[in-house]
């Protein structure tokens, strides 16, 4: 168990989230406009791998279905005239109304969780991206509330009480205790997969289960073939 905990009280949409697509500006996932509801996403303290597992829009509505929106929790009803493009902001009475949050931003956030992840398992040189994400996202910002909690197991823990949830998944992020675990990218399927001590996958690893090392090797055997 941690010294540190996380906590978060969160809503959701009690009817769910919907993914709507606008073309040239964008897709974005709304709310369906049920009562919001109260949740405690990060109980599960592995949210933020759930969350870098998020390789799609679809994955990403089911991670919003589960968790509830990740800045705020009611969402943007979304502006009709003003779009901010090339730098600058520019006004248009025909833009349309585009509530929610954007897909593309979100799936960007979840690639970067990956890398960091991959990065901490591999302790090489991070990319300029993900320095930058890693100073904007962690050391720039304000991400939570801290005060002390008493368990009368394991004494006393420092508790982190997350903003919002991006910054509780953030905060998850940079305090898990990883230990020898590694972080490392299936070769066949591409998914990021935790191996080594009590993951049920050696440290060596290169594919996230039996299966896909042997669907792997049988396409390579039957592309040597040709």
């Amino acid at each position: 168990m941690s010294a540190i905990t996380v906590k978060l009280e969160w809503y959701k949409d009690s009817v769910g989230y919907e993914l709507k697509n606008y073309g040239k500006y964008g897709t974005k996932i709304s709310r369906k406009g049920g009562p919001l509801v109260p949740t405690q996403p990060l109980r599960n303290d592995r949210a933020f791998k759930a969350f870098a597992d998020v390789t799609s829009s679809e994955a990403l509505l089911n991670f919003v279905n589960h968790y509830g929106f990740l800045d705020d929790y009611e969402g943007s009803k979304g502006a009709s005239s003003i779009r901010f493009a090339d730098g600058v902001f520019t006004e248009n009475s025909d833009y349309p109304v585009m509530p929610g949050k954007d897909v593309d931003e979100h799936l960007k956030s979840a690639s970067l969780f990956r890398e960091f992840l991959s990065w901490t398992s591999q302790r090489g040189k991070a990319s300029r991206a993900l320095s930058e994400w890693i100073h904007d996202q962690l050391l720039g910002a304000s991400l939570a509330t801290t005060s002390f909690d008493f368990d009368p197991r394991i004494g006393f823990q420092i508790v982190l009480t997350a903003n919002s949830l991006m910054n509780g998944l953030l905060l998850q992020l940079a305090t898990a205790e990883r230990g020898r675990v590694k972080y490392i990218t299936c070769r066949n399927c591409g998914r990021l997969f935790e191996a080594g001590p009590q993951t049920g996958r050696r440290a060596d690893a290169a594919f996230c289960c039996d299966e896909h090392r042997i669907v792997y090797h049988s396409r390579a055997r039957t592309k040597g073939r040709r």
